[in-house]
């Protein structure tokens, strides 16, 4: 990711919570108030996991309000943690309109280690735990896109760092261009 990417996303997020209001995104705002302990120490990964899938529905729902913002005679790449397959597929004119990339478990803990994540455990009272308990709710929400990609017959891939960046750009470029073509 360059850094023109990453500070759009930052934008977009800081965009995010300055909209979100207690009464239309509660789930949001709650873990807005959360301390980074309880947000990430003292909760378990399976209760990370399913607070992440209800405050993904209310940040879904901002990114779709930004999304069409967007002039819609130009193709859109989006992309973000809250764009789980149930929100996303029955938004979809075709189902291969969308593709999830999941890593594996050896590849997740590789790359955070390369990039220094999670970052937030610089603020926890118990860095290790914290980033444990992170790993543990990113497995969880890993597990889950593949069971919803699976259910709503959506394309998943796999990534284990077999595949260069440039590879997996062309893969999905390669996806694109197919679902073009038979339009």
């Amino acid at each position: 990711m360059s850094l023109g990417e990453s500070s759009r996303r930052d934008a977009a997020t800081r965009a995010h919570v300055e909209r979100a209001t207690p009464a239309a995104q509660p789930e949001l705002t709650a873990f807005l108030r959360l301390s980074m302990d309880e947000r990430w120490v003292l909760e378990a990964p399976r209760a990370m996991a399913d607070r992440r899938l209800r405050t993904g529905a209310e940040r879904f729902a901002l990114a779709l309000e930004d999304l069409l913002t967007l002039p819609a005679d130009q193709p859109v790449l989006a992309e973000g943690p809250w764009f789980f397959p149930e929100f996303v597929a029955p938004l979809l004119s075709e189902r291969r309109r969308a593709v999830w990339l999941v890593p594996t478990l050896a590849f997740k803990r590789a790359s955070a280690a390369r990039r220094d994540k999670p970052t937030i455990r610089h603020a926890t009272s118990d860095p290790a735990r914290a980033t444990r308990n992170w790993l543990q709710r990113d497995l969880l929400l890993n597990a889950h896109v593949r069971q919803q990609t699976a259910a709503n017959q959506l394309t998943l891939i796999e990534v284990d760092g077999t595949r260069s960046p440039e590879d997996t750009a062309s893969l999905l470029a390669g996806h694109f261009e197919l679902v073009a073509a038979t339009r």
